[in-house]
This record gives structure tokens, sequence and C-alpha cells, in this order.
């Protein structure tokens, strides 16, 4: 990554040689899980990451422009993997998005981001950072057709010890 988002407003992240080699191994990875529990996700190639504060609530915004003609205006539903450490800064992590929508197979999308971000300070904080909570996106196309979504309700499922 060209800059810690930690430490500014607003970053546009390109995505080095090393994290792009490193994404494409995850994604495919993830692609070979899937196929072996019957399941199928159709990856998408991200242009560059952002991670940005709305400066009027003090909070984050999870920003993402790929490289496909998808209209993003039709998810349905948003599902977000467990967050992984990225190896190669500390201050990055990692997590898949799987889209919903009307296709029939849900959409696979990468996502390297800042767990936190400079803010405005409008609610007190101690170290003056705004968590990424991951609830707010904006999905830009190769069309530049921007989409902003809400996730309103996380839900984290934990496996039942067997008995």
């Amino acid at each position: 990554m060209s800059e810690n988002p930690a430490h500014k407003d607003l970053d546009s992240l390109q995505v080095d040689e090393k994290a792009k080699s490193w994404i494409a191994e995850k994604v495919e990875e993830e692609l070979r899980r899937l196929e072996s529990v019957g399941a199928k996700a159709i990856p998408l190639d991200v242009k560059n990451y952002s991670v940005m504060l709305d400066e009027d609530t003090d909070t984050v915004v999870n920003r993402i422009e790929l490289m496909t003609s998808f209209d993003f205006d039709h998810v349905q539903q948003i599902l977000l993997s467990a967050v992984q450490p990225y190896p190669y800064d500390k201050n990055l992590m990692f997590v898949y998005l799987v889209i919903l929508t009307p296709l029939p197979h849900p959409m696979l999308i990468p996502y390297l981001f800042a767990p936190k971000v400079v803010g405005k300070n409008l609610l007190p904080r101690a170290d003056g950072l705004v968590e990424n909570t991951l609830k707010r996106w904006t999905f830009i196309n190769d069309k530049l057709k921007r989409s902003d979504t809400v996730v309103r309700e996380f839900q984290e499922i934990e496996e039942e010890a067997t008995k």
C-alpha cells in the first residue's frame, strides 16, 4: 500500500504489487474453499480502495472502485468474512465481501482496509481515532456509477460444540 490510511482523513490506496499478489492468492484460496463445499462465487477485480471519513458524522466510509459494469444499486445483502491481519502492514486488515444480488451467484470482493482512521473528534476519544465498523460502503463501477450502502445489522455465527 502506498500510504497508511490511519494517518490521513482521505486516502485512495494504490495497491502495490506485493499486496496484489497476496490478495490474488487469498481470493484463489477462498474460491477453492467455496468449491470444496459445493458453492460458487464470482470474484471481482478491484481498481482501488479508500477509507474515508464522513466529517459530518465522524464515521468511516469504505470505498471500493471495481472493474465491472455491475450496478451496485442492485445489492440485496452484504456478507463479511472474519477479519484477517494483512501480513505486510500491521496497520491494515483484510476481509472478503460476499455480495448477494438477483444474479444466480454471489460476488466475492477482497478488501484491504485500515481498521481506524484519524477523526475530527466530534466524539471524545483518547486516541483521536475512529473505528472502521465496516458498515458504510461506497461501490463505484467502471462506468463511474456510485452506489452507497449501509449495513444495518451484523450477526456473528459461532460453531456449537458437538455433543
